[in-house]
C-alpha cells in the first residue's frame, strides 16, 4: 500500500479503520480489471444443414380438388369457366383466384370473379360461391357483390371491363353449345 489512501490526502498511518478497508477493497478491485481477459470461447460448429424435401404431390391437385366441387349448370358455363376468362384478364394464374390471400393483385380479381357468378349462375347462392372461391365465407361473397356494384357505378373503364370478360364467357359458351 502507498503512504497515502486512494482519493483521500490522508497519510496511510491517520486513516480511520474504514478508511483503509475501502482502500483495502479499491485496490483488489483495480487488479482484477487490470488483469488479461480469459480467452474467448471457441465457436460451436452449427449442425449439419438437412436438406428438405417436399413431399410429391399426387394428382388430383387442391385445385382440381376444387374444381370437382364446382357446379356445372349448364354443359359449358360453369364458375371454371368464369375464373379461367377473369384470370387471363387480369394475367392470373387460376390457383391464385382460389387461394384465401389477402393481396390486391389476386384480391380484386376474385371480387370480380365472384361478382361474375353471381350475376351469371343465376341459382347460386352466396355460401356456394364463396365455398367455389376456396372456401370464403357468405359474407365476403357479399361484400364483393356490394363493392364491385358500387365500382361499376364510379368507374366507366371497369365497367367496360367486365363488359368484355362477361362477352368472352357468353361467347365461349354459345360456341360449345352450337358444336354440340
Amino acid at each position: 500500500m502507498s503512504d497515502f489512501l486512494w482519493r483521500e490526502s490522508v497519510p496511510a498511518d491517520q486513516a480511520t479503520p474504514m478508511q483503509r478497508k475501502l482502500a483495502h477493497e479499491h485496490a483488489e478491485r483495480m487488479k482484477r480489471w487490470h488483469q488479461p481477459s480469459p480467452p474467448p470461447a471457441k465457436p460451436t460448429p452449427a449442425p449439419p444443414m438437412r436438406r428438405i424435401v417436399p413431399p410429391k404431390r399426387k394428382l388430383p391437385t387442391p385445385f382440381d380438388q376444387w374444381l370437382a366441387q364446382w357446379p356445372n349448370l349448364s354443359p359449358t358455363l360453369n364458375t371454371r369457366l368464369i375464373v379461367e376468362t377473369v384470370a387471363d384478364h387480369y394475367g392470373l394464374e387460376r390457383h391464385e383466384m382460389l387461394m384465401r390471400s389477402h393481396r390486391q393483385h389476386s384480391v380484386f380479381p376474385r371480387q370480380v370473379a365472384m361478382w361474375l357468378a353471381l350475376k351469371l349462375l343465376r341459382d347460386a347462392t352466396l355460401p356456394q360461391v364463396g365455398r367455389w372461391f376456396g372456401g370464403f365465407d357468405h359474407t365476403t361473397v357479399m361484400h364483393a357483390r356490394d363493392k364491385i356494384e358500387r365500382l361499376l357505378g364510379e368507374d366507366h373503364e371497369l365497367t367496360g371491363e367486365i363488359e368484355t370478360m362477361r362477352q368472352r364467357i357468353l361467347d365461349t359458351v354459345n360456341q360449345h353449345e352450337v358444336a354440340s
